[in-house]
């Protein structure tokens, strides 16, 4: 350890910049691969969310169609009589 550090210190600082830019700039693109992982789960969860909304509000606009044919027979039925 205290050779690594010896050996930082002697490097000079041009270097040491570099060095901790590179490691800086591996951070980063690892937090954005993080990131974009992170939106394709949102997105992807999102759009399975508005498909069973949009499943559910079909389900409902179906019960009511059958509620209405329902009526309309019972209708059409009491005016046969």
């Amino acid at each position: 350890m205290k050779l690594l550090l010896d050996m930082y210190k002697s490097a000079p600082k041009e270097q040491r910049d570099k060095v901790q830019l590179m490691a800086a700039e591996r951070k980063s693109k690892a937090e954005l691969e993080e990131l974009r992982a992170r939106a394709r789960e949102l997105e992807e969860r999102e759009r399975r969310e508005s498909k069973k909304l949009a499943d559910e509000e079909a389900l409902r606009r179906l019960r009511l169609a059958e509620e209405q044919i329902e009526h309309l027979q019972r209708k059409l039925a009491a005016t046969k009589q």
